[in-house]
């Protein structure tokens, strides 16, 4: 009989042990989780803010690129984008995101549609010189090994941009 006791005894204490093996990989599975979550929003604000960062808000930024052109005046800009992102041109004859309010803009983007601009990207405002409906409308993907430079024209008080 004292032996049965034992025996149960042993049983509880592995029973329980197993338990909390179990809860402990549980929380450590929620753990990576968050923490894996945590650093892909941050990589991903990152990336927003160096597209805001080029397009609107440096010295050096395609805003001011752009501003300061006198009229036929030719001037280049480097697109140092987010790697893996897009630079897109959008006119009012065509789909737009809400950002640009049914004008002509430019977006550096996470995709390569208005959706996705609206959604994650960087876009502002500027009039567009449309000279063809083919060479017009930029797509421009980023990657390591292209990072492209493009040719911006003031012709009157719009913008010709094409890739250089």
């Amino acid at each position: 009989m004292i032996r049965k006791k034992m025996s149960n005894k042993r049983g509880f204490l592995l029973a329980e042990y197993i338990v909390k093996i179990i809860i402990a990989l549980i929380v450590l599975g929620f753990l990576i989780f968050l923490l894996t979550a945590l650093y892909f929003s941050q990589v991903k604000s990152n990336k927003l803010k160096q597209a805001n960062t080029i397009l609107l808000n440096s010295t050096g930024s395609l805003r001011q690129t752009i501003s300061g052109l006198a009229q036929d005046e030719i001037g280049t800009f480097v697109l140092n984008t987010p790697i893996g992102w897009y630079f897109l041109t959008f006119f009012d004859i065509k789909e737009t995101p809400d950002k640009c309010g049914g004008q002509d803009c430019v977006c550096i983007c996470n995709g390569d549609s208005a959706e996705y601009c609206q959604k994650e990207g960087a876009c502002f405002i500027v009039r567009l010189y449309y000279y063809n409906d083919l060479e017009s409308e930029l797509k421009i993907y980023i990657s390591k090994d292209n990072i492209p430079t493009l040719k911006i024209t003031k012709v009157s008080k719009e913008f010709k941009i094409e890739l250089k």
